[in-house]
């Protein structure tokens, strides 16, 4: 069975002609494009009305006559923030602090092992251990943050010599003798034992550059366990003669992510703690026990260092809020200097505080946009400059 041929339809040009979603059903004369005469009918009067058609533009556009005429917007500028620092200066910041991180990280001619002290002695407090930080960074010595601990405790020896007692295996007068030798066993365990001196006094510092600020273990006083525990758990210990411990290369090396941020997390709370003193007196200076300090700012600077260039979303959170507590921190000197009281920008406020620490050296203003610069240009939190020019505007 052949398959039969589609017949062509004649091709006209009238088919490639837009027919605006309508049919031609009237029928139209077949006439010479250049006709010119009168219609006689109408297939001629349909064929010169289709040529007219074809001649005009398939678009028309009428004048508007609520026009508004098109005008160039003008250019924002930009708004005036002279309480910021510079775009030059932020810039300069983070590439130092980036070579300040690659530098910390590579080894020195001098090869110490980061995780050990002297005899056995820690170089910090347990990490979880806040208070123990604290003393620790007023420079108290070791026997404070770091207290001897006391003699275990016999489970059921008691409970053993009342059971030998009652079987008659043991005299009463026996029992209490060695009772009075278990309490002097347990006095002279809780003892500390003064090490001999070898020449050095409590206000020397080592030789050693990389533990020039570190207490020497034979420089320590000696102090009972007793008064250790007591001084300790009361918090109010007094700091060492020497001030503040410094952030000493030997100390930082040994300070890994971990540590850097929960230690960024502490300095964040202690901050939380002036601030909410502090405002609710402002504008009168307060120097609370935890305000925020030069040497303070040197140990946020680097433990920043430390910290990795990727953090999860807790760790970005407190590096956030550490950077919120600088801005309140800068509010609160603004609102000191706007009542009156001389400014303060280029030196840190020396405050004295009898009942805690003596005179103390106040966080300054550029310590505060350096750590706000360094969370915002390491870890892309440039949105914090936004909450910065908010409060401080």
């Amino acid at each position: 069975m052949s398959q039969g041929v589609k017949r062509k339809e004649p091709s006209s040009d009238e088919d490639d002609l837009p027919s605006y979603g309508l049919r031609q059903i009237l029928p139209v004369a077949n006439l010479p494009g250049d006709f010119d005469g009168e219609p006689e009918d109408g297939l001629q009067y349909l064929f010169t009305v289709r040529r007219e058609n074809r001649n005009l533009p398939e678009f028309t556009r009428v004048p508007n006559p609520y026009e508004i005429p098109d005008v160039a917007p003008k250019e924002a500028a930009p708004k005036a923030t002279p309480f910021l620092p510079a775009q030059e200066w932020r810039e300069t910041l983070s590439r130092r602090f980036r070579n300040f991180q690659k530098n910390t990280a590579q080894s020195t001619t001098v090869v110490q092992r980061p995780g050990s002290g002297e005899k056995g002695q820690k170089l910090f407090p347990e990490k979880k251990d806040r208070d123990a930080w604290w003393s620790f960074l007023e420079g108290a010595p070791p026997s404070v943050w770091n207290p001897p601990r006391g003699p275990k405790k016999q489970k059921g020896g008691r409970r053993n010599q009342r059971d030998f007692i009652a079987e008659g295996w043991v005299p009463v007068h026996q029992e209490v003798q060695q009772e009075r030798n278990t309490e002097q066993e347990a006095e002279q365990e809780y003892e500390v034992e003064a090490e001999p001196d070898h020449g050095t006094n409590a206000g020397e510092m080592r030789d050693n550059p990389a533990d020039y600020v570190v207490y020497a273990p034979e420089a320590q006083p000696s102090q009972s366990a007793k008064e250790t525990v007591n001084s300790a758990s009361s918090g109010n210990a007094a700091p060492s003669p020497q001030g503040a411990r410094e952030p000493t290369p030997r100390l930082i090396r040994a300070i890994d992510h971990r540590l850097a941020i929960h230690l960024l997390m502490y300095f964040s709370y202690w901050m939380a703690q002036h601030l909410e003193l502090s405002e609710a007196r402002n504008p009168s200076p307060v120097t609370s026990k935890y305000m925020p300090t030069q040497t303070h700012a040197r140990w946020i600077f680097s433990l920043l260092s430390r910290v990795d260039d990727f953090c999860s979303a807790d760790e970005m959170n407190t590096l956030r809020a550490l950077a919120r507590s600088c801005i309140r921190l800068l509010k609160l000197r603004q609102g000191r200097d706007s009542n009156g009281n001389p400014s303060q920008s280029e030196t840190a406020i020396i405050m004295e505080d009898k009942d805690a620490r003596g005179p103390v050296n106040e966080m300054d203003e550029a310590s505060c946009w350096i750590i706000i610069s360094i969370i915002t240009s390491a870890w892309g939190q440039h949105d914090l400059w936004t909450d910065a020019e908010e409060m401080l505007a």
